[in-house]
């Protein structure tokens, strides 16, 4: 109207676009902050690579893949994969998996939630080991008539790269010199070799 007094009619219609772009880009910026609320998103390069550095400086942690984050309203979700050393207690990879943890949701903020997966090997090239056999069965296939069998104290399987090894503990006292238990040894790695599924079987004496 301004211009129209002024005897410049063009001067409105610039004005109007003007105000219309402003419009527009308000709403474009409301509503992209909207939609990124509403679907999930991930942490940009910068923060990929922070979380990255905090993982790798856990120790224990050889290295990780199948990083994935997610961004849901203010919070943040993490889902990794590490890798440790395959020989590892039970106990000790999920106390590396919960120092990733802790150490990532202290350190930023915005991230709620860590899901830490464990690996013994690199899933990403290592062979599958789901067709080889559980503890039970693997017992099971142990013969009775094997001598020493009755005092196996403790029995740890490794699955790894697609085959199985056993690692069986004997006390020392069964044995009376070297020769016998070389013996009992070899009777068992003949065990592994009549065994498709078992790779070897190891014997420790303590």
């Amino acid at each position: 109207m301004a211009g129209s007094i002024a005897g410049l009619s063009g001067l409105d219609a610039l004005a109007a676009i003007g105000v219309s772009l402003m419009i527009a880009h308000i709403a474009w910026s409301l509503g992209r902050d909207g939609i990124k609320d509403l679907v999930d998103t991930g942490l940009d390069k910068n923060q990929l690579i922070e979380i990255k550095n905090i993982i790798k400086s856990v120790d224990g942690v050889h290295m990780l893949h199948d990083l994935r984050t997610r961004k849901m309203g203010a919070n943040a979700l993490v889902d990794v994969h590490i890798l440790v050393d395959s020989r590892l207690s039970v106990s000790e990879g999920h106390q590396i998996g919960e120092m990733v943890r802790s150490r990532l949701t202290n350190k930023i903020e915005e991230i709620a939630e860590v899901l830490v997966h464990i690996d013994p090997e690199n899933d990403e090239k290592s062979q599958p080991n789901l067709n080889l056999p559980l503890r039970q069965e693997v017992i099971a296939r142990l013969p009775q008539c094997l001598e020493a069998t009755h005092a196996i104290e403790q029995i740890t399987l490794h699955y790894l790269s697609g085959k199985l090894t056993v690692e069986v503990y004997l006390p020392l006292k069964i044995v009376d010199n070297i020769e016998q238990a070389q013996e009992l040894s070899q009777g068992f790695a003949d065990l592994a070799a009549e065994e498709p599924d078992i790779h070897a079987i190891n014997v420790y004496y303590r």
